[in-house]
């Protein structure tokens, strides 16, 4: 879907790929019973029309992008919300602010705090960060690259296909941001790619069972409707962290 929405964002409304992109969001959930002929014809182009754009999203066959709109509807199956005792505005509120203090306090306590402090480290001497997220996780990328744009430390935030990797600088560090642990599950490809590059890696993430990354920094978390709140909060914490560090090399 972040593949989609960068081409829905980048182009006219009248150019075909924007078409089959929004036919595509519209009907997501028809895809993967759908014949190539049938979205060729759902989309008002041709068969070979439809072959070309999934090959530009990166798939080799049709079938290969029909099984990553499955994944992608298995996924928002899912999605964490609080079910709520009443129906009183002001008890869903406090509900939902006990829910994240809860969440936070528990994830405080369950830190491990050396690894943080060895990413923070890690960030503060390298000479950029190559930032790595979908969906949600891409909103905290770009919270990452404003908070370190304050001390001047370049954050460079992948595209979704990871073509950039020749930009990224010898001493650079890649950062992947997953609340959930779903790019490691559902995006192989990508995880594969990133491996075989020699730069050192990172991720931050809520789940506790991958384990795909060398260096990982997880954030215990009792409650997944809070996952993105807390890769959020961590991404403050270090940038924080960092700004501080910096403050003090200029007092010395």
């Amino acid at each position: 879907m972040n593949k989609i929405n960068d081409i829905l964002n980048t182009t006219y409304t009248n150019d075909t790929y924007h078409t089959i992109c929004k036919y595509i969001k519209d009907h997501i959930s028809e895809i993967s019973d759908m014949s190539i002929d049938e979205m060729a014809e759902g989309c008002f182009v041709s068969k070979s029309m439809i072959s070309k754009f999934t090959k530009k999203l990166g798939y080799e066959t049709f079938k290969d992008f029909k099984y990553e709109c499955e994944i992608h509807c298995d996924s928002i199956k899912y999605m964490p919300t609080i079910e709520y005792k009443s129906d009183d505005l002001r008890e869903n509120v406090i509900e939902t602010m006990d829910s994240i203090t809860n969440a936070f306090r528990n994830t405080a306590n369950k830190i491990n705090y050396k690894a943080l402090d060895n990413l923070i480290e890690d960030i503060n001497k390298c000479s950029c960060v190559v930032a790595v997220g979908h969906g949600g996780s891409k909103n905290v990328c770009e919270s990452l690259q404003f908070y370190l744009d304050y001390i001047n430390k370049p954050v460079l935030i992948a595209d979704v296909d990871f073509n950039r990797e020749v930009l990224i600088e010898e001493n650079a560090i890649i950062l992947i941001i997953s609340a959930n642990g779903n790019i490691l599950k559902y995006d192989s490809r990508l995880i594969n790619k990133i491996n075989k590059l020699k730069h050192k890696k990172w991720l931050i993430t809520c789940n506790s069972e991958v384990n795909k990354i060398e260096n990982t920094v997880v954030i215990p978390s009792k409650d997944t409707f809070i996952n993105d709140m807390l890769t959020m909060f961590m991404v403050k914490v270090i940038a924080t962290r960092l700004i501080n560090k910096k403050g003090k090399v200029h007092k010395s």
